[in-house]
């Protein structure tokens, strides 16, 4: 079985905070076009995000210990900003372990590094071309899922779930695959 056959075996749950409609739906179809199979929530300003991930409001029956694997956060939405939303979310334990990806328009530097010193996990300009936007989103799914590490989740693990099940990924046939796969043993 090929890595992008496992991946598309593997799911990864994503929250989208995107105030802009035709952007949440670029980015949600982008990331179900990718090569992870995922599940996509898109709310469209910081509080409902906030609601969603402790289960509050309208999000009152979603189960209390699901978090997303990965957040996608817009800096500019309205109401709550992103970076005021992203420093609410690595205030609570629960959510702090949460990689964040600001994925905005703003390439300004000053917002660059006040999302890192927030807790951004990472920072990525929206291009202006729609192919390269899609390619990009597309790539973010896989790298959260299978090369990060984060506390509690080893990437790894959901590598290793997969060859338990009788599935080898760690072929060392190509590059790719080495990327993906665990050292090989000395």
């Amino acid at each position: 079985m090929s890595v992008e056959d496992i991946a598309k075996q593997t799911s990864v749950s994503i929250l989208v905070v995107e105030d802009d409609e035709n952007h949440r739906e670029l980015i949600a179809e982008a990331i179900r076009g990718a090569s992870v199979s995922s599940d996509v929530v898109c709310v469209e300003n910081g509080e409902k995000a906030l609601r969603y991930l402790h289960g509050k409001g309208e999000y009152s029956d979603k189960k209390e210990g699901s978090i997303p694997d990965l957040i996608l956060l817009d800096i500019r939405l309205p109401g709550m900003n992103g970076k005021q939303v992203l420093a609410v979310i690595k205030s609570h334990k629960r959510t702090r372990v949460i990689p964040v990806i600001m994925l905005t328009a703003s390439a300004h530097n000053r917002d660059v590094e006040e999302c890192y010193s927030v807790g951004a996990s990472g920072y990525i300009v929206k291009p202006i071309s729609f192919d390269e936007f899609t390619e990009i989103v597309k790539g973010i799914p896989y790298y959260w899922a299978f090369v990060n590490a984060i506390p509690g989740r080893d990437p790894r693990s959901r590598r290793h779930d997969n060859r338990m099940k009788g599935n080898k990924i760690n072929t060392w046939d190509s590059p790719k695959e080495q990327a993906v796969g665990d050292a090989p043993e000395h």
